[in-house]
């Protein structure tokens, strides 16, 4: 079955490939270390609160970004339909082939 997908690899053109991958963040993230000149504490602002949770997925080509969607909490079945649906769909072409990782909301 490798084999056989490794063949059909070398059928494909890179250029009808449209990568997904998600990420999250929290709006309140900031570094736990800096750099500063040797034997000085470095002090800087951080928030007080824990911020937001968010989530940024996106599509790709070679010819870069062509969809993505920012919305708050975690990715669910729900969001990424909306997603698909919604904002990649529209940006499809004939021939693309959409290729993404095995998270379970997929």
């Amino acid at each position: 079955m490798r084999y056989e997908f490794r063949r059909w690899l070398d059928t494909i053109d890179v250029k009808n490939l449209v990568l997904i991958d998600e990420t999250g963040l929290n709006l309140a993230m900031t570094r736990n270390y800096g750099r500063g000149v040797k034997g000085e504490r470095v002090y800087d602002n951080r928030p007080g609160n824990q911020g937001k949770n968010m989530t940024l997925i996106g599509a790709m080509s070679d010819e870069g970004l062509i969809a993505t969607m920012t919305f708050p909490g975690s990715l669910n079945t729900t969001s990424f339909l909306v997603f698909i649906e919604q904002i990649l769909l529209p940006q499809l072409w004939i021939g693309a082939i959409v290729v993404m990782d095995n998270l379970p909301v997929h």
